[in-house]
């Protein structure tokens, strides 16, 4: 992505060969700051108003999709191999493990506790879009 002609670089990892609107929902949660813990509603409407603006797939319900942003429970899963040592064995997989885990935990329910406030923002932006 450049900004006023300087370069920044942005890990897309949530995106793969899957549901591109599932993919879209996961990637703006992300660029919202869920990920870190530091939601911003305008960041997520932002997203969502830029993507919907060059890329309109007709697509109106994505409060009701709201679920698959749990897709975290594979991360946790992962992570509690890796810290009971079925995947990974060496003493860093170990750690990096119970601290993921822990760290996954806490993200799974900071979601939780922002479900109604991510939803109002959808309902809006499709509420605009029917105008």
């Amino acid at each position: 992505m450049w900004d006023n002609g300087e370069p920044f670089v942005i890990d897309l990892e949530c995106l793969g060969y899957s549901n591109p609107i599932a993919s879209c929902l996961d990637l703006s949660l992300q660029w919202a700051g869920t990920v870190n813990q530091r939601y911003s509603s305008e960041n997520l409407a932002s997203f969502y108003n830029g993507y919907l603006s060059e890329y309109d797939n007709g697509f109106r319900s994505y409060n009701k999709l709201y679920g698959i942003a749990y897709t975290w429970v594979e991360w946790l899963e992962y992570n509690m191999k890796r810290a009971l040592r079925l995947e990974g064995t060496t003493k860093q997989d170990i750690k990096s493990g119970e601290t993921e885990t822990i760290n996954t935990i806490g993200r799974i329910k900071y979601l939780y506790s922002l479900e109604t406030d991510i939803c109002d923002v959808f309902n809006k932006i499709i509420a605009r879009r029917k105008l």
